[in-house]
């Protein structure tokens, strides 16, 4: 019995709260009009701006966010605002862009002031709203100057007093991605709320007509389908992602949701009755990458997701978005065959052509390493393999030319066979990367076996014709075995010539090759964690052992023909 109380008593409360909702979307078009709930809200707090946000790191230690500095102790810039709600364009979005660094406002040292001091300065308190008659010098160095020059700038505030849009974008799970289209797919989950104090005032008012004394935190809790919010005629943020190529058909799910707090929330005025206005998604779809293969199969690629608003320039909290986007993938995301390194939120500005103003977009960028220890054994170590097989054809007589092309051709035709496995991970590219450079060197460094097998056989063709010619000549005639000893000495003689001269030229080749492969990322950021004279070094390093094989052959050799007399 007690059970089936408790059931009812839920089952009224929900059915209590959903009728109270459907009087909420009643109320909310009967006020559409006259309250233009269709424009952008206003913060009850807006004040004046300079329009700078700076840029903010998470002290996890004190629990607070702090300003980033550089190593002076200035402030460094995230981005500017462009417009405030009257469309009125902050001056400071023509000087300023990421990574810029604060040195002073109004003769100030920003770089000795706390957090606190230095918002002070760039949202000054005035009566005066958008006062034109107080400009503001502002000393900064560009994040692109190479001497660290100091430019000013005097620019006026504005009044700022847009709402803020929270966005969260979580990465629930890398699906796939597609290096041959230059695309990836993530199942990942996006949220954005912004508060709106005009909905809270008519929960209010609906409150007192229908004698809602007690508060019961299930009244003005509201969840809308897509369609069914879009109905209401409500304004409200379109932050989408600019690269998102096709949405999934299997979205989990995609709702609105109004949250009302009567005494006001924990991050805004608690006296003030606020609406939290809530978009919800998740699902999963495929985004369009810009990846660089240049230093394949040591490279960094960047996933990244371009988060702008379609249709009005929204001011976005930054710092909610750092925290969702930084604290959760580092620790969490796993990505098979890649390392992720680290998560950034990067702004920009574009061109919406079809409006012709400029926004800010959000790329939320992710670095990750690709794995290379699978190239290594699948690819790398085999070809190290078969070069040294070529190299082994050395030791059998240049005589036996045959013998000798029959290792050195196979050799390098199953050289050849490796680079389709490279292919299966590569778009047909239009620059060179540093598989590329180094795969035509081991080409090289394979097919140099065969041209010295056939250069050093020379001599011991020349020594058959040779007889032909001195047996004919029966009055010089020597015996055959003392012609045959004599010549063979004479021919292998001028075959480690020639062989020395050709182990010579690829001993010095050899590196000098490598070395300009690597040259083609020496600075390229697409390159991982791996510095470039680490890579060189270890892709030599092995080839060391064919030159000491070499080396020994040429030195017993050199220590055979002391001695000998032609």
């Amino acid at each position: 019995m007690r059970i089936l109380i408790i059931f009812l008593i839920l089952l009224s409360g929900n059915a209590y709260s959903q009728t109270f909702c459907d009087a909420l979307s009643t109320e909310i078009k009967n006020n559409q009009i006259e309250e233009r709930l269709d424009l952008p809200p206003l913060d009850f707090e807006g004040r004046n701006s300079l329009g700078i946000n700076l840029d903010y790191s998470y002290d996890s230690e004190n629990e607070e966010w702090t300003i980033k500095r550089d190593n002076a102790g200035n402030p460094i810039v995230f981005n500017t605002l462009i417009k405030n709600g009257e469309g009125k364009t902050f001056e400071s979005s023509d000087f300023f862009s990421f990574g810029d660094r604060l040195i002073s406002i109004d003769g100030q040292k920003l770089n000795v002031l706390k957090k606190d001091e230095v918002m002070n300065l760039l949202e000054p308190e005035t009566d005066v709203i958008n006062d034109k008659t107080k400009k503001y010098r502002v000393e900064y160095i560009k994040n692109d100057s190479l001497n660290d020059e100091i430019n000013f700038v005097e620019i006026e505030p504005l009044y700022d007093g847009q709402i803020r849009v929270w966005p969260t974008v979580i990465i629930d799970n890398f699906i796939e991605i597609f290096p041959k289209t230059n695309k990836f797919k993530i199942a990942y989950t996006f949220e954005y709320r912004w508060d709106n104090y005009e909905i809270a005032s008519i929960i209010e008012n609906l409150r007192s007509k229908y004698k809602i004394s007690s508060y019961d935190e299930t009244i003005g809790n509201c969840q809308y389908s897509v369609e069914k919010f879009k109905s209401l005629g409500l304004w409200y943020p379109q932050l989408s992602f600019q690269n998102r190529v096709e949405e999934s058909s299997d979205m989990v799910e995609e709702y609105f949701e109004i949250q009302n707090y009567p005494e006001g929330n924990l991050y805004e005025d608690e006296n003030t009755p606020i609406s939290e206005m809530i978009y919800w998604s998740k699902g999963t779809a495929l985004f369009q990458g810009d990846f660089n293969f240049k230093a394949f199969p040591l490279d960094r690629q960047t996933i990244n997701l371009k988060l702008f608003a379609d249709a009005d320039e929204i001011p976005i909290n930054d710092t909610w978005l750092f925290l969702e986007w930084d604290d959760y993938l580092t620790k969490n995301l796993k990505l098979l065959n890649w390392d992720i390194r680290e998560a950034s939120i990067v702004p920009d500005r574009w061109n919406d052509v079809y409006w012709n103003e400029d926004k800010t977009i959000y790329n939320l960028n992710i670095s990750i390493d690709r794995n290379y220890l699978y190239f290594i054994f699948k690819v790398y170590l085999p070809a190290y393999i078969i070069i040294f097989l070529a190299f082994m054809s050395l030791y059998i007589h240049p005589k036996n030319v045959e013998a000798r092309l029959t290792v050195t051709i196979v050799s390098f035709l199953s050289l050849t066979a490796y680079t389709y496995i490279i292919d299966q991970d590569l778009p047909k590219l239009g620059y060179t990367t540093l598989i590329d450079g180094f795969t035509i060197v081991l080409y090289l460094l394979a097919a140099w076996p065969t041209a010295i097998s056939i250069l050093t056989s020379y001599n011991f063709t020349y020594h058959k014709l040779k007889w032909s010619f001195y047996a004919w000549n029966a009055a010089t005639q020597d015996p055959k075995d003392k012609f045959d000893y004599r010549e063979e000495l004479r021919s292998f003689r001028g075959s480690y010539k020639v062989e020395l001269v050709m182990l010579s030229i690829i001993a010095i080749l050899f590196p000098l090759l490598c070395l300009i492969a690597v040259q083609v990322v020496r600075n390229d950021p697409s390159l991982s964690s791996l510095n470039w004279i680490v890579i060189l070094l270890g892709f030599l390093a092995p080839f060391s052992a064919i030159y000491i094989l070499m080396t020994y052959k040429l030195i017993r050799l050199r220590f055979y023909f002391q001695g000998e007399k032609v």
